[in-house]
């Protein structure tokens, strides 16, 4: 079975790269502003034996509450983070390049490349105003799909 629908990620507070694995929340408090603290367990480092010491990289990472994004479950074709399944798969936030047939498309013309960005709504991901799943019903995912940055990527003004 495939998990990677229930994988987070989130960009570390210590160090800004990308972490993924299980979202934990409501359990870290900073005592002074009751703030909860955010974090990450990737289950492919964590050591249970040191829950807890967060001074070493056992596993669990706090991350910005901004940053932190759900897996869809679904693969592009291609990702500007590299070639990789993992690397291709697609996260709330993502910025998509998507061929696809306008809504009055006559069969045999050219598909239309559109810029989309994944966010979660109402229990589902949405494309803007598409919901993803239709979308990627409607075309080949393996080839009609690029991811082409992320929100956050954008918001730090880099270029992909």
């Amino acid at each position: 079975m495939d998990n990677s629908r229930y994988l987070f990620r989130g960009k570390r507070l210590d160090n800004g790269e990308w972490i993924t694995g299980c979202l934990v929340q409501n359990v870290f408090v900073v005592a002074e502003s009751k703030q909860d603290i955010k974090y990450i367990f990737n289950t492919d480092k964590i050591d249970y034996d040191h829950f807890g010491d967060f001074e070493d990289d056992y596993g669990y990472y706090a991350v910005d509450e901004k940053t932190i994004g759900q897996s869809t479950g679904l693969y592009a074709a291609k990702s500007y983070r590299g070639e990789s399944e993992e690397d291709r798969l697609i996260w709330e936030g993502d910025r998509l390049l998507i061929a696809i047939y306008d809504d009055y498309a006559i069969p045999g013309e050219e598909k239309i490349e559109r810029e989309y960005t994944v966010t979660y709504e109402d229990g589902a991901y949405w494309c803007d105003d598409h919901y993803l799943h239709h979308i990627c019903c409607g075309v080949n995912c393996v080839e009609d799909i690029e991811i082409i940055n992320t929100i956050h990527d954008e918001q730090e003004g880099a270029q992909c």
